[in-house]
């Protein structure tokens, strides 16, 4: 038999066995006390029990347990690391007793601002357990938009406590917040090409990127057949290498393509840290293609891609044409194929007509033609015909304009999420944010500076120059044309056709003073209507 101080000593060592459980953000209540200290007795009493025991017993399951329970909250949040876009954070509290947590929980920001001497502390937001936004038990949601500023921001949930619970805080989360995307370049090549109908042709994707944050692209690659909108697969990223990494994103094998030309191309999602990018088109031939006509695909028509893209045209300006057997072979133009300062109309068989005149090509292949278009275009719905050696192409019906301006903005000069102008300084450094496009000589404007830039169908000059010629003079724009850097108009020094260039049109501004500013609006009217672009600039005063 036991003595009831044995039994004493027990009932209170077995008082103690329930404890918090540090499970991250599981919040299941423990069986009451009361169960475990019932089951405890019976154990005991097999063997035996005097009353004096059992009073003791009773007196301590009787005994109220007034103290709260010590709280344990935690912070987590996604995406981590971010540039600037909305963060999720999940914070709660472990519970223990029969009730969960009640009342709020605070989740607070310190950062060191940059030129700051001191740390900035701010409120994010509240978290009300129970709300719409607290769907578990002790725990919540809070979505967060914006930052105080970039930087390593350090997180902590600070707990009000409740009857049950007392106040506690978590310990300090990193959430790094950077100022902007890394850009990223995607290629993209071919196992075999050409290649025959029902062969397997692996296509490959790869991406340079510079590692940020010690952290590597996520995402997917889409890869499609242009020719057709098909998308051909897609693929999760997979990274490998260090220090400017060359990532293989993507790899997918076909058997699918159909004899002829297919224009393939692979598309980067981007994520949290990375931008998107697009490849080049990659021209991939099939033997067993029929010799039939060239034909244009649905939608297969727009200025050129850099220039804005846009799906009606202008005389004078540039197009690229998408189909399937658009030319036996691949090419650009070349100076043999020039008639004096007169582009070519034709090359090596394939040949363009807008509105029924020749247009002048300065690149082909089976499944992609450039084109730009001739001066004398009447405004209006006109057809475009392809012809080769096998026959003309149905004919494809756009919208002609009087001008239909974009200036250069290529996809690889989106940084963080804004398209920015290629503006070049006079000794060829871009205008960007320095270090924005790892390759890229770049630095920022400043006011005074002279920098260019460069678009196309713009319209007319004096003295008049028409389509397919090579520039031999300074000219003058027709219609007036202004440039504006946020809301402040710029100088323009010259405005016409570039020099010894076929259809580029150049703009010498000198940049006014402004704010300064990694991402000022540039913008611009012709003809007293704004232009169909608005894109982005760097200046420091």
């Amino acid at each position: 038999m036991k003595s009831s101080m044995s039994l004493l000593a027990f009932c209170l060592e077995v008082v103690a066995v329930p404890r918090a459980s540090e499970y991250p953000l599981q919040f299941t209540p423990h069986r009451g006390y009361l169960d475990l200290m019932v089951g405890a007795y019976k154990n005991f009493q097999t063997g035996g029990g005097s009353s004096v025991a059992i009073l003791i017993l009773l007196l301590i399951l009787a005994a109220p347990a007034s103290a709260q329970v010590t709280s344990v909250v935690k912070v987590l949040s996604t995406p981590n690391p971010v540039v600037k876009s909305p963060v999720t954070f999940t914070a709660g509290v472990n519970w223990t007793a029969v009730a969960a947590p009640t009342d709020t929980i605070t989740i607070s920001d310190t950062v060191t601002c940059a030129a700051a001497s001191t740390p900035t502390e701010a409120s994010l937001g509240t978290i009300t357990l129970g709300s719409a936004t607290s769907a578990t038990p002790g725990a919540g949601t809070l979505v967060v938009a914006t930052f105080p500023c970039v930087g390593n921001n350090l997180i902590v949930a600070t707990y009000s406590g409740d009857p049950n619970y007392s106040p506690g805080a978590s310990q300090p989360l990193l959430e790094t917040v950077l100022e902007q995307f890394t850009a990223t370049n995607a290629t993209l090549s071919s196992s075999q090409n050409p290649s025959a109908v029902g062969q397997s042709v692996s296509f490959t994707a790869q991406l340079q990127f510079s590692l940020t944050n010690k952290t590597y692209p996520t995402g997917t690659v889409t890869f499609k057949d242009t020719s057709t909108g098909n998308v051909l697969g897609t693929a999760d990223v997979q990274t490998s290498g260090g220090g400017l990494q060359t990532v293989t994103i993507a790899s997918i094998t076909t058997t699918s393509l159909a004899g002829g030309s297919h224009a393939v191309q692979a598309t980067y999602s981007g994520n949290n840290l990375y931008a998107p990018s697009t490849s080049q088109i990659l021209n991939q031939v099939l033997s067993g293609a029929s010799s039939g006509p060239p034909a244009i695909q649905k939608d297969g028509l727009v200025t050129a891609n850099q220039f804005g893209k846009f799906t009606s045209i202008a005389p004078g300006t540039w197009i690229e044409i998408y189909g399937s057997n658009l030319a036996a072979n691949t090419r650009p133009w070349a100076g043999a194929d020039f008639h004096g300062v007169n582009a070519p109309v034709s090359l090596d068989g394939t040949s363009v007509t807008i509105g029924g005149q020749p247009a002048f090509l300065d690149y082909i292949s089976p499944g992609q033609v450039n084109a730009q278009v001739p001066s004398n275009v009447a405004p209006g719905s006109q057809q475009v015909i392809v012809t080769t050696a096998a026959g003309a192409s149905t004919a494809y019906t756009v919208t002609v304009n009087q001008t239909q301006p974009g200036l250069l903005a290529p996809s690889s000069f989106a940084v963080g999420g804004k398209p920015y102008v290629a503006a070049l300084f006079p000794d060829r450094a871009y205008v960007l944010p320095p270090g924005a496009i790892s390759g890229i000589n770049s630095r920022r404007a400043k006011p005074g500076d002279i920098i260019s830039v460069y678009g196309i169908g713009f319209g007319t000059v004096t003295p008049d120059i028409p389509a397919g010629q090579i520039v031999q003079q300074r000219n003058t724009l027709s219609a007036s044309m202004q440039v504006s850097f946020g809301d402040t108009l710029a100088e323009l020094t010259y405005s016409g056709l570039a020099p010894q260039y076929v259809g580029l049109y150049q703009f010498n501004v000198v940049v006014p003073h402004v704010a300064a500013s990694d991402a000022v609006p540039l913008t611009f009217t012709l003809g007293g209507v704004s232009g169909p672009q608005t894109l982005y600039i760097a200046v420091e005063n």
